[in-house]
């Protein structure tokens, strides 16, 4: 599928913030092309943008997404993102020794309906939520090593499938951001315009190292077979400033699980990306109240 444009898919971002989320669960569909229902899989989670189900086919077992709405709409440039970045980071992965793995991305499936059906290979792991923290700490530091050493052996060409989110992008979404978030946390609009203020001033020393970046990671996005540790939902993933996952993670083993050492040491990129990240989530009801913790208690 065709990589949607830059002006497309920031039109549909701020679209996303003003539009009410879709909240009621999808239903699978029994049969599409030639692919049979094995099972719905309940998503976690207030969004439900997406039927997610295992089908089969020939015998195989597949994972499929299933978008359909009136409108295309954020959520569906997000999937045929993820698409597009399985075609080429599968492959990536399979082909070197890293550990992490991203599931094989099949084909699209466009329904009469104006549905679409992203086919994936299925994963048969455990989540990774369901190990100790050491062992979470442990894989999630393997994928985000995985990703970074990936990112520097990308060809120009394999560049290109990869959205690119860099410094200018950031100063300019800072604004919207931070409205955003004050409309959702009217009392604690002084800690939100400081945050803002923080983030800005930091931005300064940023660094020009872009590396791949999921900016969604979290245990319930992972899954562990014998062998290899899978990162699902790959959404969001972009390439940006260094440090992205890293500081995301920083903000939930700190706040979360309430390991004061967070996920790993500070780079250069860091006091922008947990401020910067922390504003964004903060204005998502959706989202756990962890970021608004790091950000209010910062600030108290």
């Amino acid at each position: 599928m065709e990589k949607p444009s830059m002006i497309r898919s920031i039109i549909a971002s701020i679209e996303a913030n003003f539009v009410d989320p879709q909240t009621k669960p999808q239903k699978c569909k029994k049969k599409f092309s030639e692919y049979h229902l094995v099972r719905q899989i309940k998503k976690n989670g207030k969004l439900q943008n997406f039927a997610i189900g295992v089908y089969e086919r020939d015998g195989k077992k597949y994972f499929v997404k299933i978008w359909k709405k009136d409108k295309k709409d954020l959520s569906f440039y997000s999937a045929v993102n993820e698409f597009r970045v399985a075609s080429v980071l599968s492959e990536k992965l399979k082909n070197s020794s890293y550990k992490a793995r991203i599931p094989d991305a099949v084909e699209v499936c466009q329904g009469s309906d104006n549905s679409y059906a992203f086919v994936y290979d299925f994963v048969d792991g455990r989540p990774l939520a369901k190990f100790d923290k050491n062992i979470q700490m442990i894989c999630l530091k393997e994928i985000i090593s995985s990703l970074n050493k990936v990112s520097e052996i990308l060809t120009k060409e394999e560049r290109k499938v990869f959205n690119v989110r860099g410094k200018i992008f950031y100063l300019s979404s800072i604004p919207l951001l931070t409205f955003i978030s004050i409309k959702e946390n009217t009392s604690k609009w002084k800690h939100l315009l400081k945050a803002s203020i923080d983030c800005f001033l930091s931005a300064r020393k940023l660094n020009k190292k872009y590396s791949l970046a999921h900016r969604d990671i979290h245990v319930g996005n992972v899954m562990v077979t014998d062998n290899f540790i899978y990162l699902l939902d790959s959404e969001d993933m972009v390439l940006t400033l260094d440090g992205f996952d890293e500081s995301d993670l920083n903000i939930y083993f700190k706040c979360k699980i309430k390991n004061k050492n967070g996920f790993s040491k500070p780079n250069q990129n860091s006091k922008f990306l947990e401020k910067y990240i922390a504003i964004h989530r903060a204005g998502n009801n959706l989202r756990e109240n962890y970021y608004k913790d790091y950000l209010f208690n910062h600030y108290e």
